[in-house]
């Protein structure tokens, strides 16, 4: 009787890059889809040095879609969200975040009523991936407060490893990676048999060099992953995320989230449920900036409202509203009007058209504003309040001084000296005198005009609403 040898085969583990390939594919493949999700977030902050220590219990629910190119989250929030903010279901706190593929909108409201509206351009994929960030993360690879996708930072990463054995989460062998990117420590499990998708993660951070609150340790862990397979695609439905970040002097402040996946729709109609469109946004919202103006207090507001006949372009010019043309219905409003130093009431200002007039107390003879102090009365029987800005560089005593030699009746404002240029640039002041009207509400309906054409901008301010 003779023995033979039997040589059994060990199957060679892929390797760490060949891995990260799967799940990138994986990944791929969510191109569209409409996302429905629930989230129950617990937290405990100590304080972190100088506050009292409190504790946060929330829900969230957001209804996210994609496409390749373009992006959109609606949700609602309820619950306590922190020290000074509760909020109950019916009187929710909404947030909404839209990249349509040429603007990015981000618009929020509180009990119901529109509190800020921040649109600017920017690069789709960045902002696509943005919102995949802020609302999906937790089944998409991005750990909080890392930028990127995890495979992304792993094929950069220091010590890049596969465990020799698998290890069970739950009853799926998986493959475990190990890596270290810049000073932040990974190892996530790959499940093979869930479509290569992540089944657990932990990401860490040490204590950073960086003085104050930003120095802190960070803490992620993502665990009790549950897929389901759709148009024959695993999807992670349901997983809790645990995170903790220690600051100096032993403060801390921890998360737990319970997040799952109600509803997931792949290649939906998107222009039939109408996913890209900012329909959501109330008239009342302010910007927080337009696009093509800094930010600045002493600037124009910007306000959306889709019942007016004159809106602001992308530069702040002033144009008839068209929706056709693809125009944003941006109105334009005046500032406080302690902006130009001055102090007026509300019953002086309250339902009144304004006309305002830049100009220059050191021009030989500002014969228009004088013109003007004629026809303030005459103004006024029609709700017109004329106010006068000074737009050089001169001193308060100056014009006091200026306005009482002259008997100018009217109110006389003046530009912040040290903002001189970029207020001129943004209400478009490049010769003096310049007028601004604007209707009942402060909007601004016409800029730029010539004394004569007065009567038929205030005709037309006064029907803007109609």
């Amino acid at each position: 009787m003779c023995t033979v040898p039997l040589h059994v085969a060990t199957a060679k583990n892929p390797t760490a890059f060949e891995l990260l390939d799967k799940y990138a594919a994986t990944q791929d493949r969510f191109q569209s889809f409409r996302v429905k999700i629930t989230t129950l977030r617990r937290g405990f902050s100590s304080g972190i040095i100088a506050g009292k220590p409190w504790k946060a219990r929330y829900f969230t629910e957001t209804v996210a879609c994609f496409d390749k190119d373009r992006a959109s989250s609606r949700s609602f929030f309820w619950g306590r969200m922190n020290s000074r903010s509760t909020f109950t279901k019916d009187e929710h706190y909404y947030k909404s975040d839209l990249w349509d593929g040429e603007t990015h909108f981000q618009y929020t409201e509180i009990r119901g009523e529109p509190v800020s509206l921040h649109i600017e351009k920017g690069k789709g994929r960045d902002k696509r991936e943005g919102i995949i960030k802020q609302r999906y993360s937790i089944f998409s690879g991005y750990y909080y407060p890392f930028d990127g996708r995890v495979d992304r930072l792993l094929r950069k990463a220091r010590n890049l490893s596969v465990r020799r054995s698998t290890e069970k989460v739950g009853r799926s062998p998986c493959y475990v990676i190990d890596g270290v990117y810049e000073k932040d420590k990974y190892t996530i499990w790959i499940d093979p048999k869930h479509g290569y998708n992540i089944a657990k993660a932990v990401v860490e951070r040490p204590r950073s060099n960086v003085q104050g609150l930003r120095s802190f340790s960070f803490r992620t862990e993502i665990k009790n992953v549950r897929f389901k397979k759709i148009n024959n695609k695993w999807v992670p439905v349901e997983a809790n995320r645990e995170n903790r970040f220690d600051y100096p002097n032993g403060h801390y402040c921890t998360g737990f989230y319970k997040t799952k996946v109600t509803e997931m729709v792949f290649d939906p109609d998107h222009d039939a449920l109408r996913s890209f469109i900012p329909d959501d946004i109330k008239d009342g919202a302010k910007m927080l900036f337009y696009i093509g103006s800094p930010h600045r207090p002493y600037y124009p507001q910007y306000i959306w409202s889709r019942e007016a006949k004159f809106v602001a372009d992308r530069k702040g010019r002033l144009m008839r509203y068209e929706p056709n043309k693809g125009i944003l219905p941006v109105v334009k409003t005046l500032p406080t009007f302690k902006m130009f130093d001055l102090k007026l009431e509300p019953e002086e200002t309250e339902d009144k058209m304004i006309l305002l007039c830049f100009f220059d107390i050191k021009q030989a003879s500002p014969q228009h504003v004088f013109n003007l102090t004629e026809r303030a009365s005459n103004l006024a029987e029609k709700d017109v309040l004329v106010i006068f800005v000074d737009a050089s560089v001169s001193e308060k005593k100056q014009i006091d001084a200026w306005v009482k030699r002259h008997s100018i009746t009217s109110p006389v404002g003046k530009l912040f000296k040290e903002l001189l240029e970029e207020i001129r640039q943004a209400w478009g002041i490049e010769t003096l005198p310049r007028l601004v009207l604007t209707d009942r509400n402060h909007v601004v309906t016409a800029e730029g005009f010539e004394p004569e054409e007065l009567e038929e901008k205030i005709k037309e301010a006064d029907n803007a609403k109609d």
